[in-house]
């Protein structure tokens, strides 16, 4: 079976994929990310407040027991702000061959704003209307970190809280002594460089060994594996 029979199988059976109508590549990848904003928030906008807004690569393993604890414990009144490892000062590229290219005529700064590392970042869903709307006052060019998170939060008066510390890079979760004496640890928010053969044991390792401090992060696991259980009757 291919990925896109994989992928419409899952839309036909839960609906909760959305696939754009054209390639990925990093020409398009701003209007993609902008287009899913725009889909996002005509859905769940006031009517239907979208709590977290979440964006990660294919690489990366985001912790849905942790996400829903840490976001349970956010300032929801407080000023918006993106959640990700921050990144600052990076010169913009005036070599149209080398890294950061940005036209001058699309950003006229020497220095990019402050901006989220491209791996994974969120923030209140609540507060998506108003980073979509900095889209419509900044010319666009074709760097999502850069644009999405750094150019279009200033518009839009978003800032950034570092949550580096709850990062880290996935590793072997096999037997291993090391393995098993890190089974204690606190789980974390995002795993980066994730392969193919890793998911299914990043994920159980996650449900069964990592240690959860509060009931609501005992009492969603619970949950996640009685529908896991129900599933596979």
């Amino acid at each position: 079976m291919s990925r896109l029979d994989t992928l419409r199988r899952e839309i036909s059976k839960h609906g909760d994929l959305l696939v754009a109508p054209y390639l990925s590549t990093a020409n398009n990848s701003v209007e993609i990310t902008l287009d899913m904003m725009r889909w996002v928030e005509g859905r769940c906008g006031k009517g239907r407040p979208l709590r977290l807004f979440v964006h990660v690569n294919d690489t990366v393993f985001a912790d849905p027991v942790t996400l829903e604890h840490y976001s349970s414990g956010m300032n929801k009144n407080g000023r918006p702000s993106f959640y990700c490892k921050v990144v600052k000062g990076v010169d913009v590229g005036r070599d149209p061959q080398g890294v950061n290219f940005v036209p001058h005529d699309l950003f006229r700064g020497p220095v990019f704003p402050p901006y989220c590392e491209g791996d994974a970042f969120f923030m209140n869903g609540t507060h998506l209307g108003q980073l979509y709307a900095a889209s419509l006052y900044a010319l666009h060019y074709a760097l999502v970190p850069q644009y999405v998170t750094g150019h279009m939060a200033v518009i839009a008066d978003i800032r950034h809280e570092n949550i580096d510390k709850q990062m880290d890079v996935a590793r072997s979760l096999g037997g291993s002594t090391k393995s098993r004496e890190n089974a204690s640890l606190r789980p974390k928010l995002f795993l980066t460089g994730i392969e193919k053969n890793m998911w299914k044991d990043v994920w159980l390792y996650s449900l069964y060994n990592q240690t959860r401090d509060s009931q609501l992060e005992k009492d969603l696991i619970d949950d996640i594996l009685g529908r896991l259980a129900s599933s596979l009757r």
